[in-house]
């Protein structure tokens, strides 16, 4: 793309904003969330209060797409809170950051949801919450010229992150039809101190499956090893939620500041869940950081080699599963800083030549979708953020599935969930859900293997 065509693309554009609202639940969704507000509001040049601090010559973005410009010269996130126990959001509140939001927009309840996903979906002060974030929401709906949809970031193990997003869920698809919802998921780890976070997981996934068009995928366990890769001794959950912001603003990058091969976030969907059912994305992050040579501007030639292929390694990877065992479907990177789209096409071929078993061809050869933001972020020369829709994801499922029908057999804590109206049969209805979505990436590989046997007897012909 020429510049002259960049500059009336970036333009058109800012007419023809489609705004994003941000909803945290529970809390881990609520430190994600304030995690994420203090990395974009720094991108933007917009300090603790709202107001804008960019000078001329620094490019603040499409600011509309998360901000709302209502009240002058104040930029306000476009982001609702909520927890059935205050002391997550109490600490947002009263953080450096806590004067960026609304304050009508921390809504929660005293008593918590203890764990428990039954709880957080047929609680008496859960539907409370719920109906109170629908109608902050579609306050936030009726602020913006044409919204686009709903991020949500949660984690399955909790009982308001799991039951209380079941309910918000079934809402904002009977409120926001039509309205893409895209989902940042926390999953349990293999080894977790909440015994119980299988049954919230299973109950949960049947509304993560049929409502939702997209679900990037983190757990603890992977983002512990990941902080460990980064020489970070002792991490703490900030640095666990870091790595998650990471994920978040690079996907995001491509709509919030011009570049080239700009997208949104149906476009990356579109691109990269060819099933409707199969949109659980594993999701990685690289980056280059600025290398100065004795303190002077000097910087040395940057090496982009690995920077693609290392985003396919498994210790990358924000999810406990291992692509090689199993069948990249579609993926999708991000890059952002000043690369060529040359040297983008050079990185993708050459990843792509390296896993080349690993990838379902619905073509003739598998592609890799990309995208570039030319605005780097402070101190990284480039960094690339993938989504990687692959059937390893089935791993993830087994897991829950067996953790699930171990504690069914013997009958265990399932007496807490009965006690506050979840019916046995659900129970059973969302474990077929597990199955069926383990048999489709099933199905899936076994296409891939027959096209692969297909493939040798006519290179053997």
């Amino acid at each position: 793309m020429s510049a002259f065509s960049l500059h009336f693309y970036n333009y058109f554009r800012k007419i023809m904003v489609r705004e994003i609202i941000n909803v945290y639940l529970g809390q881990s969704g609520t430190q994600i969330g304030s995690k994420f507000w203090k990395d974009i509001a720094n991108e933007h040049f917009i300090d603790e209060n709202g107001n804008s601090f960019a000078c001329e010559d620094q490019e603040t973005g499409y600011l509309d797409i998360f901000f709302d410009q209502s009240v002058p010269n104040r930029y306000i996130p476009r982001a609702v809170f909520g927890d059935l126990e205050p002391t997550a959001i109490d600490r947002v509140r009263g953080s450096s950051y806590g004067g960026l939001y609304r304050p009508d927009n921390f809504i929660y309840k005293f008593g918590g949801s203890g764990n428990n996903w039954a709880i957080g979906r047929y609680g008496d002060k859960a539907q409370e919450l719920v109906s109170e974030m629908v109608d902050i929401l579609r306050k936030e709906a009726e602020s913006c010229d044409a919204l686009e949809g709903i991020q949500i970031a949660h984690a399955l193990g909790g009982g308001s992150g799991s039951g209380m997003m079941t309910s918000l869920t079934s809402e904002f698809f009977l409120q926001f039809c039509g309205k893409f919802l895209n989902y940042y998921t926390i999953f349990p780890s293999r080894q977790s101190e909440n015994v119980i976070e299988p049954l919230n997981s299973i109950l949960s996934l049947s509304t993560l499956i049929d409502y939702t068009e997209a679900v990037y995928t983190f757990d603890n366990d992977s983002l512990y090893e990941i902080c460990g890769a980064a020489n970070i001794t002792n991490p703490t959950y900030d640095d666990l939620n870091t790595t998650i912001s990471n994920v978040m603003s690079g996907l995001s990058c491509s709509l919030r500041f011009p570049g080239s091969f700009n997208t949104n976030m149906r476009k990356i969907a579109v691109n990269i869940v060819p099933y409707g059912r199969l949109h659980f994305l594993v999701n990685s992050y690289n980056c280059i950081a600025k290398i100065n040579l004795d303190g002077e501007n000097n910087t040395e030639q940057v090496d982009y080699s690995k920077l693609t292929e290392k985003l396919f390694y498994h210790r990358n990877i924000a999810t406990q599963c291992d692509l090689r065992e199993g069948v990249t479907m579609a993926s999708a990177v991000v890059y952002r800083g000043y690369i060529s789209p040359s040297e983008v096409g050079k990185q993708t071929k050459h990843t792509i030549n390296k896993y080349y078993p690993n990838f379902f061809r619905y073509m003739k050869n598998p592609h890799i979708t990309t995208s570039i933001c030319y605005n780097a972020v402070e101190d990284i020369e480039v960094s690339a953020t993938a989504a990687i829709n692959s059937t390893v994801f089935k791993t993830v499922f087994q897991r829950i599935l067996h953790q699930t029908e171990t504690m069914l057999k013997k009958s265990a804590y399932i007496h807490h969930y009965l006690a506050e109206g979840l019916d046995y049969p659900e129970m059973t209805e969302n474990i077929d859900f597990v199955k069926e979505m383990i048999q489709s990436y099933e199905y899936e590989e076994r296409i891939h293997s027959s096209d692969e046997e297909e493939v040798d007897d006519d290179d053997s012909d």
